[in-house]
């Protein structure tokens, strides 16, 4: 009964994690189920009683910090009362999920990327034979594209430029990408950079958790399917990722550290000079007067953050500033909806969760964060709930780990 009722537990928190993961940039998931924040409190206040387990007091302080805010929005930009409901019930549910999952996250949210890594490289490797391409295509055309249909009405969606299409863990497009040769990996998400964040993400977990030797499967099956992605910044978080493993790794030994560092920096640099991701890299930085490009997005956003750098603009943004352009960079993104000082201390939070999965290392940690926000750069994900779940893991975790399939660790 025992194991009956652990196993009722994990598949709860499977789901919510899951749910969360898909809610930050899934392709089917896209602008769906809008009302989200309201009964996902309700779920997730419900599993939180029946456990015993409550909100700890420093998630009590993001969520009042967040609270503060939308309400100072709300005062200043002449927003109704109601409207900050959503806002405060988003962070609100967030923090449950999180005091849910904190025990057994890393556990969970390992396999559940491997999986969705596993799964897309199957697609993937089908979508590189033209015959296969069609055959994917053809599939997902007579799929209903659930949330998917909501690209449509986003003005400059590459999502429809390309012509894609989602096959719920792997998205297909009529256009043959950037790549000219290759498909690129975005598994169950609208663009391969998003997937590269959870996928890193996991990677970060694995290796800076100390439990490479009893994930190497799971390791490298994401592994693949972060290479085949593509994506400069997940390539670039890697470099950090391994550069600072063999830093910490190789510590007691500092040549072998330092051999093994410039190694993984020769690898990259060959790496970066392929046509791909060196013309992404030229073609960013020659584009920097454009709001959705990278850096383009950067100068743009900042030009608004001024405007309100305290507060930020909230979901007010173009009631106060009229239509504005689709701006992909997630760390001034942050900056422009929630203010400069809320974003400084969701980068604190970053840190301190960092601390909290990968007890204590202080180096590591700063590494883990430093990934995070590479990560974030170029994808408006930190208003997202995965990095939501990000800001309020770090606590005192219940007493309902699983199993030692992680060495105990986690």
């Amino acid at each position: 009964m025992g194991q009956v009722s652990q196993n009722k537990r994990l598949f709860v928190e499977y789901c919510l994690l899951i749910f969360v993961i898909l809610w930050s940039g899934g392709s089917f998931t896209y602008g769906t189920f809008t009302r989200w924040p309201y009964v996902m409190t309700v779920v997730a206040g419900i599993i939180s009683l029946k456990r015993g387990i409550t909100i700890d007091r420093n998630a009590w302080w993001v969520i009042g910090l967040f609270a503060i805010v939308t309400v100072a929005q709300m005062v200043i930009f002449d927003g109704v009362f109601t409207s900050i409901a959503a806002p405060i019930l988003s962070i609100v549910s967030i923090a449950l999920i999180a005091t849910i999952v904190r025990s057994n996250f890393s556990h969970i949210f390992v396999r559940i990327v491997a999986v969705f890594a596993l799964l897309s490289l199957v697609f993937w490797i089908i979508d590189l034979f033209p015959e296969g391409h069609n055959i994917l295509l053809e599939i997902a055309k007579e799929l209903p594209q659930l949330g998917a249909e909501n690209f449509e009405n986003t003005e400059g969606c590459a999502w429809v430029a390309n012509q894609n299409y989602t096959l719920y863990f792997y998205s297909v497009s009529e256009s043959v990408g950037q790549f000219d040769l290759f498909a690129r990996n975005p598994g169950p998400f609208y663009e391969p950079g998003r997937f590269t964040i959870v996928l890193t993400m996991a990677m970060a977990i694995i290796l800076f958790g100390r439990e490479y030797k009893n994930n190497k499967f799971l390791f490298y099956v994401i592994l693949a399917a972060n290479i085949s992605t593509f994506s400069a910044t997940g390539y670039f978080s890697m470099l950090i990722l391994f550069v600072c493993f063999s830093i910490s790794n190789y510590q007691e030994n500092i040549s072998k550290a330092i051999i093994t560092s410039f190694i993984i920096i020769i690898v990259a640099y060959y790496v970066f000079q392929t046509s791909f991701v060196s013309e992404k890299i030229l073609e960013a930085l020659a584009t920097t007067d454009e709001a959705n490009t990278r850096f383009g997005a950067m100068i743009y956003h900042w030009s608004q953050i001024v405007q309100s750098p305290f507060i930020g603009f909230g979901i007010y943004l173009e009631s106060a500033l009229g239509e504005t352009e689709l701006s992909p960079c997630g760390t001034t993104e942050m900056m422009r909806h929630w203010g400069i000082p809320m974003f400084i201390f969701c980068v604190f939070k970053l840190y301190g969760s960092a601390k909290s999965l990968l007890k204590n290392d202080k180096f590591l940690s700063f590494a883990f964060a430093l990934i995070m926000l590479t990560l974030a750069y170029t994808q408006t994900i930190m208003d997202a709930p995965l990095f939501y779940l990000f800001y309020l893991l770090g606590g005192k975790p219940t007493n309902e780990t699983v199993g030692n399939s992680y060495g105990g660790k986690f």
